[in-house]
């Protein structure tokens, strides 16, 4: 799960002393919120996360689909995505149980309402939806995310969060 990245994301961050400005796209966003949620969010100035996976379940198959077959559509289309596709495809070879580890981390909900409602750099946060990632739920996201903000303004705490979409 996120906690073992986000534990080794806050130990370097320890180790450099220093406030950061924190920003994950996809797997990285995710680990980037779980950071800001259950650790030294303290040592997050702004954090910025675009199209975050771990806010939603997805079964095997279901992701499967959407990964392999939306985003592969998507890739063949575009001329310099199937050239870097079949150039590392070539050259490396893919360990299947890395693979398959990596997309039971990626399917299941990591970070729920309570969570997100936590997180709070002391600077800014913003998160960025609509890059076009099948991993995600956007309409579950914004959900998620008006219900953390209630659960803030029922804390009487005010709400660091800009929702930026793009489309």
């Amino acid at each position: 799960n996120f906690s073992l990245h986000a534990n080794v994301l806050t130990e370097v961050m320890r180790t450099f002393g220093d406030k950061f400005n924190l920003w994950g796209f996809s797997m990285g966003g995710g680990i980037a919120l779980w950071a800001g949620a259950k650790l030294d969010s303290g040592l997050i100035h702004n954090l910025t996360v675009l199209d975050p996976v771990g806010l939603t379940q997805k079964s095997l198959p279901r992701m499967g689909v959407d990964f392999f077959v939306v985003q592969g559509l998507r890739g063949m289309m575009d001329p310099t995505t199937r050239a870097k596709s079949f150039h590392q495809t070539s050259r490396e070879k893919v360990d299947v149980h890395l693979f398959l580890l990596g997309a039971e981390i990626l399917r299941k909900q990591q970070i729920d309402v309570e969570m997100l409602s936590k997180v709070r750099p002391e600077g800014e946060f913003r998160m960025v939806l609509g890059v076009n990632s099948p991993l995600i739920k956007e309409q579950s996201i914004v959900q998620m995310l008006s219900e953390a903000e209630d659960l803030r303004g029922e804390r009487g705490e005010s709400s660091p969060l800009k929702l930026f979409r793009l489309h």
